[in-house]
């Protein structure tokens, strides 16, 4: 209550002045927050971050285990030999 009588006993210059220095903060503010990212972006780029490795080292897991298709089919071509050759 004393705030608000305390504005109304101020002079017109003195609003203002109050009125610009709050706008110019509230600008300041949302720049600054803008600018730093937030920790739920920061968060969650490490995750996928995270998931992407994960999923990179299980692929690569899976190409190891199974043969490669160079392979199977250099076999391929010489167990056809073999048998041509025992013919």
């Amino acid at each position: 209550m004393k705030q608000k009588q305390a504005n109304e006993t101020q002079s017109p210059e003195a609003k203002e002045k109050r009125r610009v220095y709050a706008k110019e903060y509230r600008k300041r503010k949302q720049a600054s927050e803008s600018s730093q990212p937030s920790t739920l972006g920061i968060e969650a780029k490490q995750k996928k971050r995270l998931y992407a490795k994960e999923y990179r080292k299980r692929k690569q897991v899976i190409e190891s285990s199974k043969p490669s298709t160079l392979s199977t089919e250099a076999k391929q071509k010489k167990r056809l030999y073999a048998k041509e050759y025992r013919k």
